[in-house]
């Protein structure tokens, strides 16, 4: 699926559950993939070279699972949840951005997202990013998704988590041997209470 405004989409709720995705490859739309209805699943392919990869922001009930999903190059976002009854699972997916797409992979307002294994990589060389997440409010959990970002990209955190965003949330990535995470001011990893820093160093090589 190549180069539409919205590469899949459902037009209505009838018959919008339980599809299965096989290898599919949705590439050059404005939106990937815009959800409708529950259990739609994803097995492999590539959602890339996308505005945005995913959207779940207006969708009432969508519900989206992902297993070894690619996620590269998006230019916005990959994956967006704003929607109170939007939710998102993801197992073992990867997020990249080698061709110079955006290194944001999540944004969420509300809704839930779920990210456990998988790999966040990030291939810019240069510059300064806010986070792979952009977490402003709904309950988000991410569970050892490994992370590697090259020399020369300065992180402010890792995840850019609002007070609003639930307290339920959970953040424990794994940080990939020699990756470089730079906080000179805000927190790499957010605390539960959102306020105090579990780790602030200038500088962290593992």
């Amino acid at each position: 699926v190549t180069r539409f405004a919205s590469g899949i989409t459902w037009l209505s709720a009838a018959g919008a559950y339980g599809w299965v995705f096989n290898n599919c490859k949705v590439q050059f739309c404005t939106t990937g993939v815009a959800p409708l209805g529950e259990n739609n699943v994803f097995m492999g392919g590539l959602i890339g070279n996308n505005g945005t990869g995913i959207s779940m922001t207006t969708a009432t009930g969508a519900e989206v699972q992902a297993f070894g999903v690619g996620f590269d190059d998006n230019t916005t976002t990959a994956v967006n949840v704003g929607n109170n009854n939007a939710r998102i699972s993801m197992l073992g997916c990867r997020f990249e951005n080698s061709g110079g797409g955006t290194d944001t992979y999540l944004t969420i307002s509300a809704g839930a997202a779920v990210l456990l294994g998988g790999q966040f990589q990030s291939d810019t060389t240069s510059g300064t990013s806010t986070g792979f997440v952009q977490a402003t409010g709904g309950v988000v959990t991410v569970d050892g998704v490994n992370v590697t970002a090259p020399t020369g990209r300065t992180f402010t955190q890792l995840f850019n988590v609002s007070s609003a965003v639930d307290q339920r949330s959970v953040f424990r990535p794994t940080i990939s041997p020699g990756t470089q995470a730079i906080t000179t001011a805000t927190p790499l990893f957010p605390t539960a209470d959102r306020k105090s820093t579990r780790l602030n160093s200038s500088h962290i090589t593992i």
